[in-house]
């Protein structure tokens, strides 16, 4: 959400292992895409108990998105053409629906032969 406080996010981030956040109108999926904060964002920011997301996020009108529908090929060569880390993909209406980040891109290219399940989760042997 817009008004989560670079403290909150910081905190955030460490629990979920994640360097970028889709920010959101109400903070979830399928909500307005407001704009994306990175750790670029806010290395440099000061007073992080106080500052919000809104006040340092790439607006999206500023970011490389893709409609929905999307083929992931096609998706994955316009994250790459872009060189950012994200790629939202966006409902026609403005509401996130998928984000592609780059980390797994560069997963699928390092490791092609992974079995994955339906949803790409790896699959192990037991």
């Amino acid at each position: 959400a817009p008004t989560l406080t670079l403290q909150e996010l910081d905190a955030l981030s460490a629990k979920c292992g994640f360097s970028g956040f889709p920010v959101t109108a109400d903070g979830k999926m399928g909500s307005k895409l407001l704009g994306l904060v990175t750790r670029r964002d806010t290395d440099f920011a000061k007073e992080r108990a106080t500052t919000t997301v809104d006040i340092v996020m790439t607006a999206t009108a500023k970011l490389v998105i893709a409609d929905e529908g999307v083929e992931l090929p096609a998706a994955n060569e316009k994250l790459i053409e872009s060189k950012n880390s994200k790629l939202p993909i966006v409902a026609v209406d403005g509401s996130l629906v998928a984000l592609v980040a780059r980390k797994d891109l560069q997963k699928q290219t390092d490791f092609p032969l992974a079995t994955k399940d339906k949803n790409k989760s790896l699959m192990m042997a037991g």
